[in-house]
């Protein structure tokens, strides 16, 4: 069974995502209704009713894919910009990566990296004489005698 396609203007991806962030049980595991079936059910039927007044023949199921095709792009993209931040906090000279998707910044909230933005701005502080090793994620200072 061949499915249709819904097209997903700029506009209307915008107001999607706006909406998406409106409901936090979609995307913040640590919001008390993200694991109630029944709440994260009825916040899909209101993106999925918003997508619908633009194409009707829309479904649960192609807003569900579209939100999960969205967040895999952004996560790539904000892999690229943490990667390049602790290569620069590392003493790389390449400089930081700046985001290509138009709505990287729209995705921001999804980020639980606030402690790890505040670890690559004390990267800066650091005495030079301190020597800065990058394990994955994980900013380890050794201090030099």
């Amino acid at each position: 069974m061949e499915e249709s396609s819904v097209v997903f203007p700029r506009k209307l991806l915008k107001k999607l995502i706006a909406m998406y962030r409106e409901h936090p049980c979609l995307w913040d595991k640590n919001c008390a209704s993200y694991k109630l079936k029944q709440k994260r059910y009825e916040a899909i039927s209101k993106l999925t009713q918003l997508v619908q007044e633009h194409d009707p023949s829309a479904t649960r199921v192609h807003v569900l894919r579209k939100i999960e095709s969205l967040r895999a792009c952004v996560r790539r993209e904000h892999k690229r910009v943490r990667d390049s931040r602790l290569r620069v906090a590392a003493g790389g000279t390449d400089g930081i990566y700046k985001p290509m998707l138009w709505y990287y910044d729209l995705f921001s909230f999804v980020f639980p990296d606030e402690e790890i933005d505040d670890i690559y701005k004390k990267t800066h502080t650091v005495h030079e004489q301190n020597e800065v090793r990058v394990y994955g994620r994980y900013i380890i200072f050794v201090l030099l005698k």
